[in-house]
């Protein structure tokens, strides 16, 4: 259930990165506004979203029921504001809008950094690892001088001994996430 939690998780990030309005038109006419309004939570969108449903709406004439809405949000961020989705969020570099205030805020913030620690450690893992691609390649080339080349295998190994704290601390991280 929690590598599921993840991907819809991760799924509704790309689609709200993707899409420009939040309801098609379709959607908009058949709105049932309670599971809208949970879904919303679930993604952890704050109160003023219904405004971007309200324009995303306003050609078909339909106006958001706010009341649904703000009940099936509810439902939604019990669902969000957990230690784990907190963690989820923060691993894939996801913003947090403040929505947890009342549901737990400080256990949801707790999974959160330690998945923007993950998010961090990760990114710098990726360009260390491309780093010692380049000097690698670099280090074969038969134009170096002497020095040249020494002076890259120093930077190489360098590179490597960062790669290794780095994989030994998302390690350590990815660990502690898996047990929220």
């Amino acid at each position: 259930m929690n590598d599921r939690w993840r991907i819809a998780v991760l799924l509704s990030a790309v689609g709200a990165l993707t899409s420009c309005a939040s309801l098609s038109q379709r959607e908009c006419a058949a709105a049932d506004w309670y599971s809208i309004g949970v879904r919303d939570g679930a993604n952890g969108r704050g109160e003023e979203y219904i405004a971007e449903h309200a324009k995303a709406c306003a050609k078909l004439a339909i106006t958001p029921d706010r009341e649904p809405w703000l009940d099936g949000r509810d439902r939604g961020l019990e669902r969000y504001c957990t230690p784990r989705s907190g963690y989820t969020v923060g691993e894939v570099g996801g913003r947090y809008d403040g929505v947890c205030f009342a549901l737990g805020e400080g256990s949801f913030l707790r999974g959160y950094e330690l998945g923007r620690q993950v998010h961090r450690v990760k990114n710098r893992l990726d360009f260390v690892e491309n780093e010692i691609r380049s000097l690698t390649q670099a280090t074969g080339n038969d134009k170096l001088t002497a020095d040249e080349r020494n002076r890259l295998i120093y930077r190489l190994r360098e590179y490597e001994y960062e790669r290794g704290f780095l994989a030994r601390e998302y390690n350590d991280l990815a660990w502690r996430g898996r047990s929220l």
